[in-house]
C-alpha cells in the first residue's frame, strides 16, 4: 500500500472512530447541561450590559456579544479538556483500546478520530451559541457582527489545542483517575501561576524599581518569566489573546494567532501520536 491510499485508509478509520464517539457525546447529559448552563451565563452579561445602558442613558459598547462568546468558548473548552483527557484513558482502562489495535488500526487514525469527535461536539457547541447570540441581538437591538463569525471561527482552533492536549494527557496514564489527577494539576499550577503574579504585582504598584526589597525583586521576576511561560502553553491564554485582537481589529495578528494555535494542535497531536506508540495500548 502506497503513502496516498495508506492516508485514505487512516482518514476512512478516523471517521469511523469519530463517528462513533461523537453519537455517545451527543447523548451524554452532560453535554446539554454544559449547553444550557453557558446560555443562561451569557444571558446574565447580556442582561448587565442592557441594564448598564438602562442605567446611564448612553454607554458605548464595543462588540458586546464577544465577552458572552469568549465566555462559552472558555466554558466549552474546559469541558472538553476533561472529555478528551478522559477518552483513550478509559478505553485502555476497559481494554477496548487493546481490541481495537488487534485490526488495522493504528495511533495515527486512532487519535485522529477521537480530535474529529472532540472538535465535532465542540462545532455543535458553537452553532448553538451563535444561533443563541443572534437571538439575543435580535431581542435587545445589538449588531450581530462579522467580528463574532472570526471570534468563533478562532475560538475552533484554539479549542483543537485543548483537545489535542487533552489527549496527550490521556495517552500518558493507564486510568481515567490518574488522567484528571494530571488535567487538575495542571490546571492549578496555571491558576497558581496567575495568582501569585497578579498578587506581586499588586505589591509592587506605585512602588519605584529601586524600592523593592531583594525578595520581592526575585518573586516579581520569577512569577513574570512563569507567567509568560505558562501564556505560551495554555491555549486559553490564545484564546484571550485572539479575542483581544479582534477587539482591537489586528488582522495580521488574528491571523498570527490563529496560525499559532493550529501549530499548537499538530504539535501536541504529534507528540500524542508517539507517546501512544511509546506506551503501548495495555
Amino acid at each position: 500500500m502506497n503513502r496516498v491510499d495508506t492516508w485514505r485508509f487512516r482518514w476512512q478509520l478516523a471517521r469511523t472512530i469519530g463517528r462513533r464517539d461523537l453519537h455517545v457525546a451527543i447523548y451524554d447529559i452532560r453535554l446539554y447541561a454544559t449547553l444550557s448552563a453557558t446560555i443562561a451565563i451569557a444571558a446574565t452579561l447580556l442582561r448587565n450590559d442592557v441594564e448598564s445602558i438602562q442605567g446611564n442613558g448612553f454607554v458605548i459598547l464595543s462588540n458586546p456579544l464577544l465577552i458572552p462568546l469568549f465566555g462559552a468558548a472558555v466554558v466549552s473548552s474546559i469541558y472538553l479538556a476533561v472529555a478528551s483527557t478522559t477518552t483513550v484513558a478509559r478505553e485502555r482502562e476497559r481494554g477496548t483500546l487493546e481490541v481495537l489495535f488487534y485490526g488495522p488500526v493504528d495511533a495515527v487514525a486512532y487519535l485522529l478520530g477521537k480530535v474529529l469527535a472532540q472538535m465535532g461536539v465542540y462545532a455543535l457547541m458553537v452553532a448553538v451559541y451563535l444561533a443563541a447570540l443572534a437571538l439575543y441581538a435580535l431581542i435587545i437591538n445589538f449588531v450581530f457582527a462579522l467580528n463574532l463569525l472570526l471570534a468563533a471561527l478562532l475560538s475552533v482552533a484554539t479549542t483543537s489545542a485543548v483537545v489535542t492536549v487533552g489527549i496527550l494527557l490521556s495517552t500518558l496514564h493507564r486510568s481515567v483517575r490518574s488522567a484528571l489527577l494530571t488535567l487538575l494539576a495542571i490546571a492549578l499550577a496555571f491558576l497558581g501561576v496567575q495568582l501569585g503574579h497578579d498578587h506581586v504585582c499588586s505589591l509592587t504598584s506605585g512602588m519605584a524599581r529601586g524600592d523593592y526589597n531583594p525578595l520581592l525583586l526575585a518573586l516579581q521576576t520569577l512569577f513574570t518569566w512563569l507567567d509568560r511561560i505558562f501564556n505560551s502553553l495554555s491555549p486559553l491564554a490564545y484564546l484571550k489573546r485572539g479575542f483581544d485582537v479582534l477587539l482591537r481589529g489586528s488582522v495580521a495578528e488574528y491571523v498570527l494567532t490563529m496560525g499559532l494555535s493550529l501549530l499548537y494542535s499538530a504539535v501536541a497531536f504529534g507528540l500524542a501520536v508517539w507517546t501512544l506508540r511509546r506506551k503501548g495500548v495495555r
